[in-house]
């Protein structure tokens, strides 16, 4: 629902700025077209610079990230049919009758970008043409770099491409360990148990339940080492607590895959005996962990680990 929900939203920003149209755009940038076609390299620029800051983050909302994604390119493709649509008003502006007619029509944000092959008279003629070619040049490389970080988000986005995470989830301990149910029991200073512990001899490998991305490592008071790592496909959240210690590399925003080690079991924080401490935060509804959505992991845990 939520990523059904996102996609109706993004589809309704893209209709809004189709109904705007490109004419919305020229209005309000500056009257001479060399300034429109400067405006407009900017842009695009500014906007291959937001595709890099996506396609170099992490995947963070599990399943919902490829939907995600793929709503917002939606918009960013309209946005880019209206530049290349006010460029070439500009272009023509700038060059009046001898701009090649298909540069006046663009048909969407990724159909081929045209270069200019303009013959001049004279040396004057060349003189004033050089600034415009100069100009479009840049509008060009410009816009080709965010077509090719369009293409690349969409293909890394797309369902069932090769390469993505391996799916599937695993048992967080890796060796000998008994479990039982635990949830809800009552704990010091009024708290009760939002949890399950798997019990496991000190140093025994944790790994990543399901591939996904780690929101949070470090330290607390109560759960000593930990790591909190978000499902890539399923989107929920997984939260590791009283490990020995994390494992090289594990920390905010790396990706990992299910069954890489995550750490090993400890008894760090306000932990008696060596035991991993698992909190699950089902389908999380965002990219900040709502631990109001704590759920009984005993269920999963029995289906992953054996009935303990």
């Amino acid at each position: 629902m939520r990523a059904s929900g996102r996609a109706l939203i993004a589809a309704a920003l893209a209709l809004a700025l189709l109904g705007a149209g490109p004419a919305s755009f020229a209005a309000g940038a500056a009257a001479d077209p060399a300034a429109r076609l400067e405006r407009v390299t900017a842009a695009l620029e500014r906007e291959a610079g937001r595709l890099e800051s996506l396609a170099a983050g992490p995947r963070v909302g599990g399943a919902d990230w490829a939907v995600d994604v793929q709503a917002a390119l939606t918009v960013v493709e309209v946005r880019v049919w209206r530049w290349r649509a006010a460029a070439a008003e500009a272009l023509g502006a700038l060059l009046g009758g001898a701009i090649a007619a298909e540069v006046e029509q663009i048909g969407g944000p990724f159909s081929q970008i045209p270069a200019l092959g303009l013959a001049a008279s004279d040396a004057a003629e060349v003189a004033n043409l050089r600034p415009v070619l100069a100009d479009w040049a840049a509008y060009r490389r410009a816009l080709s770099r965010v077509l090719g970080l369009l293409e690349a988000l969409r293909t890394a986005a797309a369902p069932g491409t090769a390469g993505l995470l391996p799916p599937g989830r695993v048992c967080p301990v890796v060796g000998a360990l008994w479990f039982e149910h635990t949830w809800g029991e009552e704990r010091p200073w009024g708290r009760t148990h939002k949890g399950e512990d798997l019990h496991a001899a000190r140093g025994t490998p944790l790994v990543a339940i399901e591939s996904g991305t780690i929101v949070q490592s470090g330290w607390h008071w109560s759960g000593g080492f930990g790591v909190y790592l978000e499902g890539y496909y399923s989107g929920d959240v997984y939260y590791y607590a009283h490990m020995t210690w994390t494992a090289p590399g594990i920390l905010p925003g790396k990706v990992v895959e299910v069954g890489d080690l995550l750490g090993w079991v400890g008894s760090t924080g306000n932990a008696d005996s060596p035991h991993l401490h698992l909190g699950w935060v089902p389908d999380n509804p965002g990219r900040w962990v709502d631990l109001d959505g704590l759920a009984d992991p005993y269920p999963l845990l029995v289906g992953l680990c054996g009935s303990g």
